[in-house]
């Protein structure tokens, strides 16, 4: 099982890969204990800093270099050292502690499991705005009107690991007449490779139903459903099967009063999911449909359905609002007319509104109505949806900064005392890959890239106003402003430095990095995020990060851009030369 990683990874405190041997760990903590020893700083600033660190380096030392300990940790992280259980007399071996382990990890996700329940609702409402495009300005017939409305709910509950309870209701109205269902079901995962659910129907069509699901093979699964109902018995056959890499095939075979055989094929790629479905049966055909991502948060989608229950197109967009909200918009054409349909999702709560624009095919109100959305999706946008969202953005960042200011103030505060402590080795390091053409990092930044981007701008426009000449002051004022300036030297050079290696959101990392390089070669582990290297910190906590390394090697200059957590990665590569 994946272990939980709370805490610090000691691997990359240490700077080890993980699957290092014993004697890589004995030498790694030896090389970096003669850079971090108290007693090699006699400076009260730097002795402290390094008294920090050398206890966070021995500490990780004792765990990996004990044999059971680090059996733990690998296995369970600092969860499994935190636990409260150890090896010894009670549990003679790992494996009993993995047990025991195990057992108060499944008690922690059955409580979770219990905790949580989940709540999913579609609601339909359909109208027409037919009366309103005929007469526009008639008060009466202005506003599309209501004709049907339907509404389903339904409440998963997980009751265990392997059990799981679903209780729900439907109700559907329409010109007067309306009629409802209330459901109830249970499935059960009895093995990895197989489950069982019966559900229930209440209502004036009740029904039974019983579905079974198994995995066949390594590429396919089965599934059997059978139903019972006020027209007889139903029974469906379905098989599903990975035909090549991003394709999948099912059939489905159902036999009874509603019987039939279905076709279909799926396509999921990176960017782009295609379906395909013949039917024959009470209704025969075929439908298509594919959905493309145009963007991080926008999708477009075009189906097209032939059957004997009729012929359209759609066309039609969906775009991510936040975590839990999506909205989307299609045109239907077809023998039953032009409709729009809006979409709205929102944590589980699906609201779609289908309105009939024209019963019939009509060139102006198919213009109309393929023209006016992207527009008014375009203006709003440009003047209301991008705005909010920026506005929302920098109103959460600032939320999360101000929360976390003093914990990432103190954070920042002990890595660049980690940077100071490390400076007299980078300097010997940068000289000697610089002689040799090796390796010398000339910039590096963690954190929010943009925010430091934006700083140096805002650096670089005040460096060019200061160098624009003013007028001469007085001699009297110039005189007692000297004075000033040299009382406050000392700080205000402090407040520049900081102001180079730190700002809102990053830090500066280029010393930290440097003092990484052994050999020409900077090797990044993999694992686990940055800000456990030393000289690093998390300068934006829950917020997006990357690190940028310019770099020079062989004379050629490089930069790479990495994300937060990032897979075990050697420096140079050809690949980042400018």
């Amino acid at each position: 099982m994946e272990p939980e990683r709370e805490g610090p990874d000691l691997y990359t405190i240490l700077q080890l890969q993980r699957g290092a041997s014993d004697v890589d760990i004995k030498r790694a903590y030896r090389n970096l204990a003669q850079t971090v020893h108290p007693d090699k700083h006699t400076d009260p600033e730097l002795h402290a800093t390094a008294e920090r660190n050398f206890n966070r380096i021995h500490e990780a030392y004792e765990i990996l270099s004990d044999p059971q300990k680090r059996s733990v940790y690998d296995s369970f992280g600092f969860q499994g050292l935190l636990s409260g259980l150890e090896i010894g007399s009670k549990y003679q071996s790992p494996e009993e502690f993995r047990k025991q382990f195990e057992k108060l990890l499944q008690r922690e996700a059955d409580r979770k499991l219990q905790a949580r329940v989940n709540h999913e609702g579609v609601y339909n409402f359909s109208m027409s705005a037919v009366d309103a495009l005929n007469n526009p300005f008639n008060r009466d017939k202005a506003i599309p009107r209501i004709h049907s409305i339907s509404m389903n709910n339904s409440l998963i509950a997980p009751l265990s690991s392997k059990d799981t309870a679903t209780m729900g209701g439907s109700l559907a109205t329409q010109r007067g007449m309306g009629m409802g269902h209330f459901l109830l079901g249970m499935r059960r995962q009895c093995s990895e490779n197989s489950a069982l659910e019966c559900s229930a129907v209440i209502g004036p069509n009740p029904s039974l139903s019983l579905h079974a699901w198994r995995q066949l093979s390594a590429h396919a699964t089965g599934a059997v459903q059978s139903t019972i109902h006020g027209d007889g018995v139903s029974l469906d056959l379905i098989v599903t099967r990975q035909l090549a890499q991003h394709w999948n095939g099912r059939i489905n075979y159902s036999c009874g009063s509603q019987g039939g055989v279905s076709v279909s094929a799926r396509r999921d790629g990176e960017r782009t999911n295609t379906n395909l479905e013949f039917k024959v049966g009470i209704v025969t055909g075929v439908k298509a449909d594919m959905s493309s991502k145009i963007s991080s948060k926008s999708v477009l989608r075009v189906a097209a359905r032939c059957d004997t229950g009729g012929v359209n197109v759609e066309l039609g967009a969906a775009r991510k609002l936040s975590k839990h909200s999506s909205a989307g918009f299609s045109v239907i054409v077809g023998l039953q007319g032009v409709i729009w349909k809006v979409r709205f999702t929102r944590a589980g709560q699906k609201f779609v509104f289908p309105i009939l624009l024209y019963p019939t095919l009509d060139r102006k109100v198919l213009l109309f109505s393929l023209v006016v959305p992207p527009l008014t999706f375009s203006l709003l946008k440009h003047y209301w949806l991008k705005p909010a969202a920026l506005a929302r953005r920098r109103r959460i960042q600032l939320e999360r900064r101000t929360r976390y200011a003093v914990e990432v103030a103190e954070a920042t505060e002990h890595a660049l005392a980690d940077q100071r402590l490390m400076e007299a080795a980078v300097t010997k390091k940068r000289a000697k890959e610089e002689a040799s053409a090796g390796l010398v990092v000339t910039e590096a930044v963690y954190g929010d890239l943009k925010a430091f981007d934006a700083h140096c701008v805002v650096i670089a426009r005040r460096a060019s106003q200061e160098a624009t000449p003013s007028e001469e002051p007085e001699p009297e004022a110039s005189k007692q402003a000297g004075e000033e300036d040299q009382e406050g030297m000392r700080e205000t050079e402090k407040a520049k430095a900081a102001e180079k290696l730190t700002g809102s959101g990053w830090l500066v990392v280029t010393d930290a990095l440097q003092f990484l390089v052994e050999k020409s070669q900077l090797q990044l582990p993999g694992e686990a995020t940055f800000a456990d290297l030393m000289g690093f910190c998390d300068p934006c906590p829950e917020e997006e990060k990357h690190l940028r390394i310019k770099y020079t090697s062989q004379g050629r200059a490089h930069e790479v851009t990495l994300n937060n957590k990032q897979e075990e990665m050697r420096l140079p590569q050809t690949s980042h030369r400018l």
